[in-house]
Order: C-alpha cells, then sequence, then structure tokens
C-alpha cells in the first residue's frame, strides 16, 4: 500500500494512488486555515500530470464545510485544473504511462 502524497519517482508496476490534500494541514475542512497552507493550482497540476506519468491514480481531498459547502479556495483549486484539463485532457484521460524515458536525460 502506498502512503498519503505517494511519489514514486517512477514507473511502477502495479496500481497505485496518490492521495493528498489541498490545505497541506488538514485532510477535512479546517476553518482556521491559513491561505499560504493551501497548495497552488499550478502545483496540484503538476501533482496530476506526474501522477499519470508514474501509472497512478489522483485523488485529490476537498474538505466541505459542516454543513456541505465548499469554500471557495477549494473551487478555484478545481475550477481552475478544470480549465487545465478542457485543454490537455487528452494528455490525461484514458492514457498509459510511457516507460521509455522515465527520468532520463538525453545527454
Amino acid at each position: 500500500t502506498c502512503h498519503d502524497n505517494y511519489e514514486p519517482g517512477k514507473l511502477q508496476k502495479k496500481k497505485w494512488e496518490n492521495a493528498l490534500p489541498m490545505d497541506i494541514k488538514s485532510f477535512g475542512y479546517n476553518r482556521k486555515a491559513k491561505y499560504e497552507n493551501f497548495l497552488s493550482t499550478k502545483h496540484l497540476i503538476h501533482e496530476l500530470i506526474e501522477t499519470v506519468a508514474y501509472g497512478g491514480n489522483m485523488l485529490l481531498n476537498v474538505g466541505p464545510t459542516a454543513d456541505g459547502r465548499i469554500d471557495l479556495i477549494f473551487q478555484e483549486r478545481l475550477l481552475g485544473i478544470g480549465a487545465w484539463l478542457n485543454v490537455n485532457g487528452e494528455s490525461i484521460y484514458k492514457t498509459q504511462p510511457w516507460d521509455v524515458c522515465q527520468n532520463e536525460t538525453t545527454t
């Protein structure tokens, strides 16, 4: 099994999942969360790309409030990832990892 925020650094032979929160201090809703504790949309997209490249599935945790609302910062991140996927989704959906040049340079 894999731990949360698992980053193998290379293609895996078995199925695996990268479970990560948007708030680096909490997996659930934290009403005292600070803006600087949230991963940026750019960082989350990079995590998605790397996870898929290594044959994994990304599970992104979104913590709703007690009454079921999704805070704006979570919405912004999800919409940003969605906008990126609208343009680049073909590179993510139904793809298979390419094991020819994983983490190698050409020099």
